[in-house]
């Protein structure tokens, strides 16, 4: 878990420096960059060893369009990560077979860690290339790692069948509502903001999350966690130091809730691992107080 996880939360922290992903093959204008630079200045802020000095540039980065595929595909050969995410960014933007074949190129490095050839598959997914779905399922069937298989199975699917990644959850009428059955919720997962394991939950411990959950409300606007109060800034005076709780169900699909201060969740909106945002929060205290007692009561299976 802790290899992939810490790619995930990676992102989320450059999610203010990276450009909205593209959720499909239709394109999104991007905005247009806050400054105009050339490619050799942009290259060289990238090498820039602080990740707060290559922060504007990673943003850039993330709106280059075809065009500037050369300096796209320099950039993704980069030792940093951030440089990496928003070089898949802007390939995701681009969506056409070239940008198609960069992130294929990426994914078959195996040399690469496993928190960059995941989003390389997933922004493979979200192009939908039917040409990268052999390559996709052909490391599904090698992989010996379970998460490498599902988060890459995942990418595949999200090509062959357009519907996998419908949204999982959605607040309305005041109610949370899933779009899933709740015997479809196989286990879960919580992790600390380092991404280690705190809790693993069977089906039937599923179950009782999902009516805790079900109880939720949403958070005003005053309560909404942004910026540096996400789940990623979490610190040792805040009484629960959790990080992403993880219901896995049985069709494959992931459902994210992300632990905020207090009684704060945010709800992703689809099964994404390299993406994961909020769509919504909400509060929950009988949700935050069963985590708590069960992160408390350090039960068998749970590391230290």
């Amino acid at each position: 878990m802790r290899g992939l996880v810490t790619g995930a939360m990676l992102f989320g922290l450059l999610a203010g420096v990276c450009a909205e992903a593209r959720g499909s093959a239709e394109s999104i204008a991007p905005e247009p960059p806050s400054r105009l630079v050339t490619a050799k200045e942009l290259l060289d802020v990238l090498q820039r060893q602080h990740l707060m000095e290559r922060a504007d540039a990673c943003r850039q980065l993330s709106l280059l369009t075809a065009s500037s595929l050369p300096t796209i595909k320099a950039a993704i050969e980069s030792p940093y990560i951030d440089v990496r995410l928003a070089a898949m960014e802007a390939l995701l933007r681009i969506g056409n077979h070239e940008a198609a074949a960069v992130l294929e190129g990426v994914f078959q490095d195996t040399t690469l860690d496993f928190g960059i050839r995941v989003p390389a598959a997933e922004a493979l997914g979200d192009i939908r290339d039917t040409g990268s779905i052999r390559i996709l399922e052909d490391a599904v069937q090698r992989s010996p790692n379970p998460s490498f298989r599902r988060f890459v199975g995942n990418a595949a699917r999200r090509i062959s069948e357009p519907e996998f990644d419908a949204p999982i959850f959605e607040f309305r009428e005041r109610r949370m509502w899933f779009r899933f059955l709740r015997e479809d919720a196989a286990w879960a997962q919580l992790g600390d903001r380092d991404a280690m394991l705190l809790r693993k939950f069977d089906s039937a411990e599923c179950l009782h999350l999902l009516d805790l959950l079900s109880q939720s409300i949403e958070a005003g606007p005053s309560e909404a966690p942004t910026g540096s109060d996400s789940v990623f800034a979490l610190s040792d005076e805040y009484e629960l130091p959790l990080g992403v709780l993880e219901i896995a169900l049985r069709d494959g699909r992931t459902a994210w809730i992300y632990v905020y201060r207090g009684d704060l969740f945010g709800c992703s909106y689809t099964s994404r691992y390299w993406r994961q945002r909020n769509v919504f929060t909400v509060s929950n205290p009988l949700l935050a107080a069963y985590l708590r007692e069960q992160v408390a009561a350090k039960p068998q299976g749970a590391q230290e």
